[in-house]
């Protein structure tokens, strides 16, 4: 995948550990636990219940992070691709307000 500038940036000021940490929780989640991303809302709310009891507060936190950065980064793929704004937010399960947030304009490049 060819990364623009901004994306190479926030790479690299992303350290290896949280990537690697990211990448198990996302595991985590479409493996052990048996859900597949895009997750749905409902799909994340019943993964963080099923896990509340077994995972700390911070633990829980930082799996929704990386579920939310997922999300996110599978965004950013469908729009590079040339999906329209629409279809990708409709595919992701949120508004195309939400979609510009995550993803500006300027940045779909």
């Amino acid at each position: 995948m060819v990364m623009n500038k901004l994306d190479q940036y926030i790479y690299a000021a992303t350290r290896n550990n949280t990537r690697r940490t990211y990448q198990s929780a996302i595991r985590h989640f479409e493996v052990e636990w048996g859900c597949f991303l895009p997750a749905t809302a409902d799909g994340v709310a019943r993964y963080l219940v099923d896990q509340a009891e077994l995972l700390s507060i911070n633990t829980l936190r930082q799996r929704l992070a990386a579920l939310a950065h997922s999300k996110i980064e599978s965004a950013k793929k469908l729009l590079a691709s040339g999906v329209p704004p629409k279809d990708v937010a409709k595919n992701l399960g949120v508004s195309v307000a939400t979609l510009y947030r995550w993803v500006p304009a300027s940045t779909n490049a």
